[in-house]
């Protein structure tokens, strides 16, 4: 047997493995949650890619509603321009599909949201808001891995925050915690 096939049958077989341990982990009425991510941040109309580091906390009010606030640092190096680093301060409420039963009793959680904040650094302070959307996939009943996206838009005015051209596209990958 080849090598490759071998290798994607021991993986298969381990991913299949552990689906069992993934059943009943989905958040519940009175959860905190803390979740660390970094992302890959690209502005739009630009050649360039930052890195991004995410930290949040949410408390879910009901079994499918999170509240909370994200903090986020971004730093951009270049050789062509100054060094540049900025922090996005932002709350966010997120809606948990948390009955779908895609795997081993709902360890797939998709959500959707969206966030309300402020942009800033040295030198400048601005708005931000926009959509999120991802899916946390639960290891155990409190520990998850989470890939999402979120799309940021800029602005002065909140009437001004339809102009795309000041926008950012961000996806993560992290991973988070539960607890009572």
């Amino acid at each position: 047997m080849h090598f490759k096939t071998i290798k994607f049958l021991v993986l298969s077989l381990a991913t299949l493995a552990i689906l069992p341990v993934l059943a009943a982990a989905q958040p519940k009425e009175g959860d905190q949650e803390i979740g660390l991510a970094a992302s890959y941040y690209h502005p739009l109309g630009t050649g360039r890619g930052l890195f991004n580091f995410d930290a949040a906390y949410g408390f879910f009010p009901s079994d499918e509603l999170e509240i909370g606030l994200r903090q986020s640092f971004t730093y951009s190096q270049s050789a062509e321009v100054k060094d540049v680093w900025n922090a996005v301060t932002a709350p966010f409420a997120l809606y948990h599909f948390s009955d779908l039963g895609w795997a081993g009793d709902n360890a797939l959680v998709p959500y959707l949201g969206g966030f309300i904040g402020a942009v800033w650094n040295e030198d400048d302070f601005t708005g931000t808001m926009g959509p999120d959307a991802g899916l946390k996939l639960y290891l155990s009943e409190t520990t998850f891995l989470n890939a999402g996206y979120r799309y940021e838009w800029f602005f002065e005015e909140i009437g001004e925050a339809n102009e795309t051209q000041d926008a950012n596209h961000v996806a993560l990958i992290g991973i988070g915690y539960n607890w009572q």
